[in-house]
């Protein structure tokens, strides 16, 4: 309900006319209630075939977006370790 409060009142911040500050809770709102597909998307992208390779550079392939349900955060965790 949070993220849909944030996503809408931004919408209703950009119609008052302050356009910066409603963008800003929009994108928020949008993060919030997305968080839980952004791995799949991850996922699906890793498995195109241009798309897959650049992330599976080495900068980037170290990179792993996980979603924990326990307590509701999105987090990214870097992989320092690479061989």
């Amino acid at each position: 309900m949070k993220a849909t409060g944030f996503f809408l009142g931004g919408v209703l911040v950009v119609l008052i006319g302050w356009p910066m500050i409603g963008m800003i809770l929009e994108i928020y709102g949008f993060f919030l209630l997305f968080r839980g597909f952004f791995p799949v998307v991850i996922g699906f992208i890793r498995r195109v075939p241009i798309l897959g390779s650049l992330l599976n550079l080495p900068g980037i392939s170290g990179v792993r977006i996980s979603y924990t349900l326990s307590c509701n955060t999105f987090c990214v965790i870097t992989v320092t370790d690479l061989k």
